[in-house]
């Protein structure tokens, strides 16, 4: 088996945890959901670079870019959670921004 297809399987288990546990978190502050989730993501790929031994090189402007990414991305995550919150079915809005 193509190995795209295993990491394919995995990033939909990942995404379909993701949007279920967002629905779990609907109640509460976005803006701070959006900060633990960050967070998480942003120790997750801490300790993948001290494991794997990355280097780490930074560039101006991948790092201005990344910087406006992680902008779009956080506005992203507070705007799905209050749709998933305020949606009859979560399906619905998942379906909309995905």
């Amino acid at each position: 088996m193509h190995s795209w297809i295993i990491y394919a399987f995995i990033a939909l288990i990942a995404y379909s945890f993701t949007n279920l546990l967002l629905k779990l978190v609907s109640g509460e502050d976005p803006v701070f959901m959006v900060f633990i989730i960050n967070l998480a993501a942003t120790c997750v790929v801490g300790v993948y670079l001290l494991v794997s031994g990355g280097e780490i090189t930074i560039n101006r402007n991948p790092v201005i870019i990344a910087f406006i990414v992680g902008l779009f991305a956080s506005f992203g995550t507070v705007f799905a959670i209050k749709s998933i919150g305020l949606a009859p079915n979560p399906g619905y809005s998942v379906a909309i921004y995905s």
